[in-house]
């Protein structure tokens, strides 16, 4: 356009009134050159702008994520904030951090931080496969009465194929909720828990949703299907009795405190 420009403007200035025509010609190019600028601006404007309104909606989505009840958040709510597909995030939550890139595992993890999501345990149970593991939850794992149930529950898992799964909830029952939720996001057949006070709320989901579990050392019976105890007053009266049999009148007993 410019090259005919001037190609014109050198033809009509032999001409009468030629000079007219060239200052006309260059108003042209001038308006020409000022539009183009124009619209370059414009374009930058618009590139900003959608960039600040992008942000803008991210962190109007952060912030409505961290105020929403966690119940309506779903895995699609954590792929569209980590800007992947749910087949990616799902990959995440079981493990198969092989395919992905260490990006996206990032923004998984941050969009499920600002997000508070918990995976679906009624949808993950009824998906479930057999994967020959139990969950054992104990209170405590460095005394010598929890390495002895370990023993006896490895000398029952062992020759099934079954492997354990082992979580030390230190009597806390945010801590052992937290453990429950992840072996059976991990898909355990069954879990076998020595219970803290806390457990009847999550032990009620468990039931509804068909996990079998083995309560261990507990008098709480409703949310398990099954039990397994030591009978303390028996052991007490023999150990009592064993005492008098060797003539010993005054004995100390020292025991755990029984609220805990």
């Amino acid at each position: 356009m410019a090259q005919k420009h001037l190609q014109l403007s050198h033809r009509v200035k032999n001409y009468p009134g030629g000079a007219f025509w060239k200052i006309k010609i260059l108003k042209v190019k001038i308006f020409l050159k000022t539009e183009k600028s124009l619209e370059k601006s414009k374009i930058r404007f618009i590139i900003k702008s959608r960039k600040i309104v992008n942000r803008f909606t991210y962190l109007k989505s952060m912030m409505r994520r961290a105020f929403m009840p966690e119940n309506s958040v779903t895995i699609n709510t954590v792929a569209r904030m980590a800007r992947t597909s749910k087949t990616t995030v799902s990959f995440y939550l079981n493990g198969k951090f092989e395919k992905m890139s260490a990006e996206t595992r990032g923004r998984i993890q941050k969009a499920i931080e600002a997000t508070r999501y918990r995976p679906n345990l009624a949808a993950r149970c009824l998906n479930r496969k057999r994967t020959k593991m139990v969950g054992v939850i104990l209170g405590d794992v460095a005394n010598l009465f929890a390495n002895q149930v370990v023993r006896g529950i490895e000398s029952v898992t062992l020759p099934e194929n079954y492997q354990i799964v082992l979580g030390n909830s230190n009597y806390d029952g945010r801590t052992e909720r937290i453990y429950i939720e992840r072996m059976v996001n991990m898909g355990v057949d069954g879990l076998i828990v020595q219970p803290t006070l806390q457990f009847p709320d999550v032990g009620k989901k468990l039931k509804a949703l068909g996990v079998p579990i083995v309560f261990l050392d507990s008098s709480a019976r409703r949310t398990a299907n099954s039990r397994v105890g030591t009978d303390s007053r028996t052991a007490t009266r023999r150990a009592v009795e064993a005492c008098l049999e060797r003539g010993y009148d005054d004995f100390l007993m020292l025991t755990a405190d029984p609220g805990k």
